[in-house]
């Protein structure tokens, strides 16, 4: 909660397993890509220092941005980011075909993946995940 009694983003906060590796406090009535730039930045910069590479990084949606994710890469041997729900992709993602079925923290999903090349002519690996609706629909 924030002082004004609303949630509120979080810190910039950077972990390795359990243990807290970073930590920027961010204003709590400030969008959650507000300075994540910078913050990552200094984060990665401050590891390095100490001759620590990151071999993965993992962030969810509110990360999913061009200046992100050319940060990430460039800090990064490989990288997770959560993509945001996109309409204009929908209606292909449902027309694909080869789902695969897997078990995520006891919650069945199927999976497939697209080549997506947005940024700069380079391309990445989209990965869709779906699952059933108590109604029997399937949300993406």
């Amino acid at each position: 909660m924030t002082y004004k009694k609303f949630t509120g983003y979080s810190p910039g906060v950077a972990v390795i397993g359990d243990l807290i590796v970073g930590i920027e406090n961010r204003d709590g009535n400030a969008n959650v890509r507000f300075h994540q730039q910078d913050t990552l930045e200094r984060i990665y910069s401050n590891l390095e220092s100490e001759n620590i590479h990151i071999k993965r990084s993992r962030m969810d949606c509110g990360s999913c941005s061009r200046e992100i994710v050319e940060t990430v890469e460039k800090h990064s041997e490989l990288f997770y980011i959560r993509a945001n729900r996109c309409g204009s992709l929908y209606d292909s993602l449902l027309a694909l075909l080869g789902w695969q079925r897997e078990q995520i923290n006891g919650i069945g999903y199927e999976l497939n993946s697209i080549i997506v090349e947005k940024l700069e002519g380079k391309a990445y690996r989209l990965v869709i995940q779906r699952e059933r609706r108590l109604d029997g629909e399937q949300d993406l």
